[in-house]
């Protein structure tokens, strides 16, 4: 089912599966893994949180190839009904599936990329790991001074928005740590900026503040 095209003035709502935002089917394989590992359900324990939404089942109880393109608004969804599983709050649930990201790709398929020499290359990495994980939108990093950057994400749909800022904020923390920065600091704006419209739907840039001693 192709996502309803909008009118002049509305915006656009996609079913599961049918929206151009697209991410690699990595984000959904790691999902997966970790619900397997992490909590007591596993993976059938989430699904089951999500029964009420028969197309986000279906879409959700695919079979993901790795490097193949599909939908990525799903992943919020999918996040909140892993914190159901889990029995805890979203930002909780959010702090440690993006630490355990962190720990997954650095011995996994972003090894040599997130190869952990120093600080500001696990930085300028980030934004090369996130380009190529998802087709929409642009990242671009700016030095602020030493041992501080800026990295902006444009181009994040409305519905990924509050997702994306929650995990990523623990996943860059611990890679910065695993990379050896001394009390490091990575932090969004709270104040979002609209950018505009893609594909019917509101579009934002998202700022993080990364630092370290």
């Amino acid at each position: 089912m192709a996502g309803d095209a909008p009118g002049e003035g509305e915006l656009a709502t996609y079913p599961p599966g049918t929206s151009p935002f697209r991410g690699k089917g990595l984000i959904y394989l790691a999902s997966k893994q970790f619900a397997e590992q992490q909590l007591p359900g596993g993976w059938a324990g989430v699904l089951d949180h999500v029964r009420y939404d028969d197309e986000l089942t279906r879409f959700l109880g695919q079979p993901f190839l790795a490097a193949s393109w599909y939908d990525a608004l799903p992943m919020a969804p999918l996040t909140r009904a892993g914190a159901r599983a889990a029995g805890l709050s979203l930002a909780v649930f959010s702090r440690r599936r993006g630490e355990w990201q962190a720990q997954h790709d650095v011995r996994g398929v972003y090894q040599t990329l997130l190869r952990l020499t120093s600080p500001e290359v696990v930085v300028e990495r980030i934004v090369r790991v996130t380009s190529q994980l998802f087709d929409f939108g642009s990242a671009r990093l700016e030095q602020l001074g030493e041992r501080h950057f800026r990295l902006v994400r444009a181009g994040v749909p409305r519905p990924l928005v509050s997702w994306y800022a929650a995990l990523s904020e623990p996943y860059c923390l611990r890679l910065l740590r695993l990379a050896g920065a001394q009390d490091p600091v990575f932090r969004p704006d709270p104040v979002v900026a609209d950018d505009g419209i893609a594909h019917g739907v509101p579009t934002f840039s998202i700022s993080y503040e990364a630092r370290w001693r």
